[in-house]
């Protein structure tokens, strides 16, 4: 005499959110022709800062400037040149 177990019913899973999100239509924020304007107090923040002195230092800068370029896309390019210069690629 065999005995058989009944199949199991899998449970199809669902879909992460991260990939639910990428498949949500994007939405745009249309009818903005003001632009973007700059905190001058920031600003100034940004130029009166110290020169790095140690390497702790240049890699908070380097992160800094990574997380200003993800919003400045014209400042790509300087910021290639930066951090090539870092990796001793070019002189700056």
């Amino acid at each position: 005499m065999s005995v058989t177990c009944p199949p199991r019913k899998m449970d199809t899973p669902k879909p992460r959110d991260s990939v639910a999100r990428m498949r949500a239509p994007t939405r745009t924020h249309s009818g903005h022709t003001k632009g973007i304007e700059a905190n001058p107090e920031k600003v100034w923040a940004v130029l009166d800062m110290a020169s790095p002195k140690s390497p702790y230092d240049i890699h908070r800068l380097t992160g800094r400037l990574a997380a200003l370029s993800r919003f400045l896309a014209q400042s790509g390019d300087k910021c290639h040149m930066f951090f090539k210069a870092l990796k001793g690629g070019w002189e700056l």
